[in-house]
Order: structure tokens, then C-alpha cells, then sequence
């Protein structure tokens, strides 16, 4: 079951993406990828460039798929434990993602 939470999350993080680029960002050529309270905006750059977060979530969740399929029948602590630290990262990216577009909002 946590396999299929953290693949939920990373649909959902897909979905505020292609909602904001294709709904909230139509016209914008340039975006505000990454800022910082220190510097402000430090990142700025072609709006395609906001699914690098929930690619690199889909590229997280291959990768321990694999791994769970291939040993996780042998080992049940790993198993679980791969999709526990899988869904951790997928929550990270997904609000990374959210306030990726408040940040472009304003």
C-alpha cells in the first residue's frame, strides 16, 4: 500500500504541473524556478523546466520499484523501508512543486 500512496503523490504532483503550465502559465515565457529569503530570485528560466520535479519523483519511484521487486521478497524490511523513504521524497518534491507555482502566481 505505500508503494501506491507514493505513486498518488507523484500523479498528484504530475497534475499541479500540467495544470499550472498549461492553465496558469499559458503566456509566460520565463519563470521563477528556485528563490531564496537571503538573495531572492536566484533561478529563472524556460517554464518546461518546472517538470524537472515530479520527473525526478518519477525516476525515484522507478528506481525503488526495481529495487522492491527485484530483493524486496527476500528482504521485508527492505522493502518497506525503500517505500517508506519513497514516499518521504515524493512529499518533498510535491510540495516543492506547490510552491514552485505560488512563487509564479504572484
Amino acid at each position: 500500500y505505500l508503494f501506491f500512496a507514493a505513486g498518488a503523490m507523484n500523479i498528484a504532483s504530475w497534475c499541479v504541473m500540467l495544470w499550472a503550465y498549461f492553465v496558469k502559465f499559458g503566456f509566460k515565457d520565463f519563470l521563477v524556478l528556485h528563490s531564496t529569503v537571503y538573495f531572492g530570485i536566484d533561478l529563472a528560466g524556460p517554464k518546461y523546466r518546472i517538470f524537472f520535479y515530479p520527473l525526478f519523483g518519477t525516476a525515484v519511484l522507478l528506481v525503488n520499484a526495481f529495487i522492491v521487486g527485484r530483493w524486496g521478497k527476500r528482504n521485508v524490511f527492505l522493502a518497506r523501508g525503500t517505500a517508506v523513504i519513497d514516499i518521504v521524497i515524493l512529499a518533498v518534491l510535491a510540495y516543492a512543486s506547490i510552491l514552485l507555482v505560488n512563487l509564479n502566481l504572484q
